[in-house]
This record gives C-alpha cells, structure tokens and sequence, in this order.
C-alpha cells in the first residue's frame, strides 16, 4: 500500500510535465497540417495555371475550386485564375462574379475588362499579353495546315515581290514575334547580310522560342514590350517590317499603318498577315480581333502605302487568315 501510495503521488507530481509534452505535441500536429494543407493548396494552384496555359479549361477549373472550396477558401488568387478559366470558357457571368473575389489580385484590370467584353476596342496591354502567355502551346500549330503554311507564305510572297534591291547591310523587324515561327522563315527564305529585331510582349513566347527552335539564335535582338508602344518609342528605321497577327489587340489598324509607314526607310517594306472575316469584329474565345479585307486594302492605301500583294488562305473552317505586302 505505501508503494502504491508513492507511486500516485510520483504520476501527480508528473502530470504537468505530461500535459505540456501533450499540449507541445498537439500544437506541432496541427502546425504540420497547417503546413501540408498549404503546400497542397499551392500544389493544385500550380496545377491550375499548368492546366489553363495548356488550355486544359476544365482540370484547372476542377483545381483552382478545390482550393478555395476546401483547401484555402477565399483564396484570392485562385478566384483571379478562376475568372480567366470562365472568361475563355465565354462564361462572362461567372468570371465577373470570380474577378470581383479576386479583389487586389487582379492587377490588370480583368473585371473592368470583361464587363465591357461587348464594346471593346482594344484589348489592354497587360491583358494582351498574359492572354499569349495563356495561347504559347497552341502557336505552333495556328498558322499552319496540310496544304498551307502562313509564316512561309508571307516570307515567299515577300521575296517574290521585292523589285528594288536591299541595302547591301539592312535591318528588319517583326512585330508580335510569338515563338519564332516567321522569324524562322526569314532566316531560311531573306537574303543575307541582315539584322532581325523582333518585339512580342508574352514572356512566355520569348521563351518557347529557345524550346521550339533551339538549334539556333533566331533574332539578333529580342525586345518585350507592346507594340504599339513599342512603334510610338522607337526612333530606328527599318528597311523591312514584317508581322504575323501581331497587331490583334486593336479594333482597326489604321494608326497601326500610319505609324509603320513612319518607321519603314524609304522604298522599304511591309508584310503582314492577319485574321481575316468578312466583317472587322472581336473574338470572346481568343481575345483577338479580326479584319475585313477590303478595309484593310483601303487603311494601307490611304497611309501611302502601294498595295503589292493581298491573297487570302483558310486553315480550317472559320479560320481564315490573309496576307499584304506593300512598300513605302
């Protein structure tokens, strides 16, 4: 009995020193749930955003609602890419309802930008470009079919139409250079003796160009930056401008021509592709805007340009893109 008795008092005597190991044990249990739950909620936005730059719409829905439905709910930034998913799914309801959770996580003004979707003349610099960082995997196969290939098409309609010589040393420029897909036509196709500057504002672009193409340096001189503010900045002349679709931010492109027009040296020129309808309009599932033809003969006219060639060619049904080559 009186070992019995010491032995109580000795599990008395212990008992905060157990409580505390407990208590410290408790605490670090739910510091390391804490901690897993949260790499997992980054883990599925990773994987949302891996999803929606491979255009995978629903698996990066699917990941970004499971982070704020269970793992971090009011995850801001999960409801921001949210938004971007239903905007390119065309559910402009819901990506309004998702950019106004988003809060101070929509940087670029996505929530003023969807709400006027149906009157948009231009589509903002940052959004522009993060919607290319979004398309970068689909570029390769956009311009090209089984019988038709733009970016060849335009550098060989070039060629065929260049009657006065180059300088013997001459500078070229493209405009929305995407992943290199004309700027490796014009090194395989361009006389020799050239410098190539190309400017596209998707960084992810500018980095699928090394992936694509990584057997060679493409351009001499790669610039991020918008176009158009790219074209107002620049004080350089070049003797060749050349774009394809690079100009799909704009509603018309009549100060577009006007300002190549002043870059271009004289008897320089210009060649161009873009996505061609029978009316100018604004595609919701791109983000892009196309031209009427017509139109587009007239603008180049009328900003002194001499229209050389204007062919027009269909990739696919309702995928029609056409190219123009003029010289100052």
């Amino acid at each position: 009995m009186i070992n019995s008795i010491k032995t109580f008092f000795v599990n008395i005597s212990k008992l905060p020193t157990m409580i505390k190991d407990q208590l410290v044990e408790t605490i670090g249990n739910f510091r390391n749930l804490r901690y897993r739950l949260n790499n997992l909620s980054e883990s599925n936005m990773e994987l949302g955003v891996f999803h929606l730059r491979n255009r995978n719409w629903n698996d990066a829905e699917f990941r970004f609602k499971l982070v704020i439905r269970f793992l971090d709910p009011g995850n801001k930034l999960a409801h921001y890419w949210l938004g971007w998913v239903c905007l390119l799914k065309q559910d402009h309801k819901q990506a309004i309802i998702h950019f106004e959770q988003a809060a101070e996580e929509d940087k670029i003004g996505m929530l003023s930008f969807v709400k006027s979707i149906d009157t948009v003349h231009k589509v903002p610099n940052d959004i522009y470009a993060l919607n290319r960082d979004i398309m970068t995997d689909v570029f390769m196969d956009k311009f090209a079919s089984e019988t038709e290939d733009i970016p060849q098409d335009l550098v060989h309609e070039l060629n065929e139409a260049i009657t006065d010589s180059l300088p013997e040393e001459y500078n070229i420029l493209e405009l929305g250079s995407n992943i290199g897909l004309l700027g490796k036509e014009i090194n395989k196709r361009m006389q020799e003796s050239y410098k190539l500057v190309g400017v596209e504002p998707s960084a992810e672009m500018i980095k699928a160009q090394d992936i694509y193409f990584s057997e060679e340096a493409i351009y001499d001189s790669m610039i991020q930056a918008p176009i158009d503010e790219f074209l107002d900045k620049s004080a350089e002349q070049y003797d060749v401008i050349l774009s394809l679709d690079g100009f799909s931010f704009e509603s018309g492109l009549k100060n577009i021509f006007q300002t190549v027009f002043s870059k271009l040296s004289t008897n320089g020129y210009f060649a161009f592709a873009v996505h061609s309808a029978p009316t100018n309009g604004f595609s919701n599932k791109t983000l892009e805007f196309h031209y009427n033809n017509q139109q587009i003969r007239e603008e180049l006219i009328e900003n002194g340009f001499n229209l050389l060639v204007a062919k027009d060619f269909t990739i696919e049904i309702k995928n029609n893109y056409s190219i123009f080559v003029c010289k100052k």
